[in-house]
């Protein structure tokens, strides 16, 4: 893989930073929920915390802070639920090129509706305080 020149480039994890508004482009990385309560089940996460991030990336929450601190015309989406860290890269610096829109995500049609159900029945055991 070649080195870019990414002079100016801020990188931060799942946080959107109030104060960047001069910020050109915000790329959300975005993962199946279900794919992300298996890893962090793996990685030994509480179900409070698993509970917490999966509703929060079922909902978009991050990418409606991006949106809400950015605008829409600078927030991009990736999907990298069946993609490895190299295409991955490759996206973010095809969007920060101009070269791609990223992609569209939206968990309640993504999913099927099974996939979906079982989500927001465990929200709701979890949140009657069964999990």
């Amino acid at each position: 893989m070649r080195k870019e020149n990414l002079e100016n480039c801020v990188l931060s994890s799942h946080i959107v930073v109030p104060g960047l508004g001069r910020c050109e482009k915000c790329i959300v990385l975005r993962l199946n929920p279900l794919v992300l309560w298996r890893r962090l089940e793996r990685r030994g996460y509480s179900r409070q915390k698993i509970r917490e991030n999966v509703e929060a990336e079922f909902v978009g929450a991050v990418l409606s802070d991006a949106v809400t601190t950015l605008g829409t015309r600078k927030v991009f989406q990736i999907n990298t639920t069946e993609k490895n860290r190299e295409q991955i890269v490759t996206l973010c610096l095809r969007i920060v090129r101009g070269e791609s829109k990223g992609d569209s995500v939206d968990w309640l049609t993504d999913l099927t509706e099974r996939q979906t159900s079982r989500l927001l029945r465990s929200f709701a055991q979890a949140m009657a305080g069964k999990i």
